[in-house]
């Protein structure tokens, strides 16, 4: 009996699932978990995906790898997908506003690197040029370090 088959059968005595439960979860024929429990076939990715998801578990740890059975799902996660479709929006919404105001904000750490690149990867860059870019990034610089003295200050 192929890895597949095993953890399969594994998998739905572990969630207390029958095989005609999980054929209306993941919308996949009865014949095809039949034998897919059988051995006599292993499902395609997309399939393996559909089980994971309505099982709850690794599809990893579905196809034979050595990894725990459970998803590493994050509580957040999980919470989210219990949620009416409309509520996931709103939700979505809501972390992409956090992320862009997380980004927006200025680093606040002790050090900081900035990299950059040319246009051309060919282009040699004169000493000026390379000066006043020095010159930017001291200025940078010098208003991290404002910021980080009027932080302390209000603290």
């Amino acid at each position: 009996m192929n890895i597949f088959a095993i953890r399969l059968k594994e998998a739905l005595t572990a969630k207390n699932i029958k095989p005609s439960e999980l054929a209306k979860k993941t919308g996949i024929g009865k014949s095809s978990i039949s034998d897919w429990l059988a051995g006599r076939y292993e499902a395609k990715q997309d399939k393996v995906y559909r089980i994971a998801d309505a099982l709850d578990i690794n599809e990893a740890w579905l196809m034979g790898q050595e990894v725990p059975m459970e998803k590493n799902a994050s509580t957040i996660d999980r919470i989210y997908k219990k949620l009416e479709p409309q509520r996931q929006a709103i939700v979505y919404q809501f972390a992409e506003q956090q992320t862009q105001a997380e980004i927006l904000s200025f680093p606040r750490r002790d050090e900081m690197t900035l990299a950059a690149h040319a246009g051309d990867p060919e282009k040699i860059f004169s000493k000026e040029e390379i000066e006043k870019i020095h010159d930017y990034l001291d200025e940078i610089d010098a208003k991290y370090q404002q910021s980080i003295s009027s932080d302390k200050k209000e603290d």
